[in-house]
């Protein structure tokens, strides 16, 4: 019976990200988070994707986007991270 029991966030940043889906990560410092749109396309080359960086007002609790269209390119972005795990690993094993 137990195994047909969801639990519930037990954190807000859980919460959060649970509500903006799948396609978003979020900011650990500020209520901020860059929400993709899910597609990506093939351009000479290069494979482009978008996303918006997104804020909520603390007042009225509604979505503000504070860089509508960002385009980057998708490789890059899988480097870029590759090298920040290396460097976290290799502070992480000093």
């Amino acid at each position: 019976m137990s195994d047909n029991i969801s639990k519930f966030p037990v954190t807000t940043y859980q919460r959060e990200k649970n509500r903006r889906g799948k396609n978003s990560t979020s900011c650990y410092v500020m209520d901020r988070w860059i929400e993709f749109d899910g597609d990506a396309s093939h351009v000479s080359g290069t494979t482009l994707a978008f996303a918006k960086v997104k804020t909520r007002n603390g007042e009225t609790d509604k979505t503000r986007v504070l860089l509508s269209e960002f385009c980057f390119d998708l490789d890059e972005l899988e480097e870029i991270t590759k090298r920040l795990r290396q460097v976290a690993d290799s502070k992480e094993n000093a």
